[in-house]
């Protein structure tokens, strides 16, 4: 199988494992959001109360809802992998966004889903922070895959800019 044929065979599955990422992500967004709406009414009867339970399904999904638009980034790369797109503006730039949901998946878990469900549980107005092994992970492929892409975009400058002097 010759190099090209490996990173097409590379880009479908990332494609298709991009998707089904996307998919359970936003499945186990709904299963966060469904058990906090069916332990009912949060803090006061009625509908105040069913929209604070409502709240607090996003706030437990949030690190979840954060990784869509990575997701999407990625499966949209694995899709231009596919079809033999390999070093172009757009991929950087979906590479990007893919490290950026990373980084910001990564505070929800460290900073602001602890924060939020503290304040709302009434407990101190600082700031709490957990840090954990899943959220360090989350946040140095962050920061890895970020500092790739910017990487990835000055080399794609630099190939349009031998290209035209050439």
């Amino acid at each position: 199988m010759t190099a090209d044929n490996q990173m097409r065979t590379l880009g479908r599955t990332m494609e298709v494992g991009g998707y089904l990422a996307l998919m359970l992500c936003l499945i186990h967004s709904g299963i966060h959001l469904a058990e906090r709406v069916s332990a009912g009414p949060v803090g006061g009867p009625g509908a105040p109360g069913m929209l604070n339970a409502v709240l607090l399904g996003f706030v437990d999904a949030l690190p979840l809802l954060l990784l869509i638009s990575g997701l999407a980034a990625m499966a949209a790369l694995g899709a231009a992998y596919g079809r033999g797109e390999m070093f172009t503006a757009d991929n950087a730039k979906r590479i990007r966004r893919f490290g950026e949901a990373l980084a910001w998946a990564a505070a929800a878990v460290i900073m602001i889903q602890p924060t939020l469900l503290d304040w709302i549980g009434g407990g101190s107005r600082g700031f709490e922070i957990n840090i954990d092994a899943a959220g360090l992970a989350l946040a140095a492929g962050g920061i890895f895959t970020t500092a790739m892409a910017y990487a990835m975009q000055r080399a794609h400058a630099l190939q349009s800019e031998h290209d035209a002097f050439v």
